[in-house]
């Protein structure tokens, strides 16, 4: 809905969706931050390199 109705970027919908969860149950912000960094960082260094060989083939 963030994305279609209000024109938001997906990237701060699904993080603005994280942190509307993670309030809601009650997780302290410390905690909050520390797990979103921790998959972010995951994330990027399972999907990095396919990134970086995607964008030199791409050029």
């Amino acid at each position: 809905m963030a994305t279609t109705k209000c024109k938001l970027h997906p990237f701060l919908s699904l993080l603005l969706g994280t942190l509307f969860v993670s309030f809601a149950s009650g997780m302290p912000l410390n905690q909050i931050v520390e797990k979103i960094n921790g998959g972010f960082c995951r994330l990027m260094t399972s999907i990095g390199l396919v990134i970086v060989f995607g964008t030199i083939i791409g050029t």
